[in-house]
């Protein structure tokens, strides 16, 4: 064997290790950007959690430092975010204190309301409708679709309601535990 053959050798490692550190940083930015989709859904589901009430199954909100440090240092040109365990996560706010009208008297709870909707309709319906027939039941309330729609599917995580899949359609009815009580 000649000395010129460990050159070619040494230059394909160095070109092998570049285009692995290369994929090593690319599958990073792609599991960050992952990682940032979940925090964001955690954050729509926790305030979906908050929206229903207090829950016991409902697992403790995490902190956003939690997430990514493995004690790996970050890839050349990237910043981990540092963020103040004081301040809550964007797209997260503290649940409101329920309004009351002018008598003094609480409304009921939103959930309540849909829960006991659906339990009347006795078949499954989708969101659309139970929103639609809660505002025909309900004039002095004004819920979005979409906060009905999340509120069911709080009902759905807490197990008093079903979902049911119709081809491309979501329906929702009272689960069996719930429909005798």
């Amino acid at each position: 064997m000649s000395e010129s053959a460990p050159a070619p050798l040494k230059s394909r490692y160095a070109e092998q290790a570049a285009a692995d550190l290369e994929e090593n940083r690319r599958r990073q930015a792609e599991l960050m950007s992952y990682v940032e989709a979940l925090r964001e859904e955690e954050a729509l589901l926790v305030n979906i959690c908050n929206l229903t009430g207090p829950s016991s199954t409902a697992p403790a909100p995490r902190r956003a430092q939690e997430g990514v440090s493995s004690g790996a240092p970050a890839a050349p040109g990237q910043h981990r975010a540092e963020v103040s365990p004081d301040l809550p996560a964007s797209g997260r706010h503290r649940p409101e204190k329920q309004a009351t009208p002018k008598g003094g008297d609480k409304q009921p709870l939103l959930r309540d309301l849909v829960l006991n909707l659906l339990r009347t309709q006795g078949e499954p319906r989708l969101a659309r409708e139970v929103h639609e027939e809660f505002l025909r039941k309900h004039p002095g309330r004004n819920p979005s679709a979409q906060v009905v729609r999340n509120t069911i599917e709080g009902l759905v995580a807490k197990g008093h309601v079903q979902r049911h899949k119709q081809g491309r359609s979501v329906m929702y009815s009272v689960s069996n535990s719930e429909a005798t009580a």
